[in-house]
């Protein structure tokens, strides 16, 4: 996975320093947000299934979001 061309150096950063990218940050959060909204909008299921769902995916964004984005210099 450290030679890939696409995912590789965001692994060694990650493996490294416990680094998660600005851009990988805005992608992983974004893509939450989608979800959650298509999930609310469009899914028959339960309340309690939704907010669930919900407070899984923000405790991910804050972990996500709290991690540094740059290794340290």
């Amino acid at each position: 996975m450290y030679h890939h061309r696409v995912f590789g150096p965001s692994v060694k950063l990650w493996e490294d320093y416990r680094v998660i990218p600005l851009p990988a940050k805005i992608a992983a959060v974004s893509l939450m947000i989608i979800s959650m909204s298509v999930l609310v909008v469009f899914s028959n299921l339960e309340n309690w299934i939704k907010v669930m769902t919900a407070v899984f995916m923000l405790s991910a964004a804050v972990y996500i979001l709290g991690k540094p984005s740059r290794p340290p210099e």
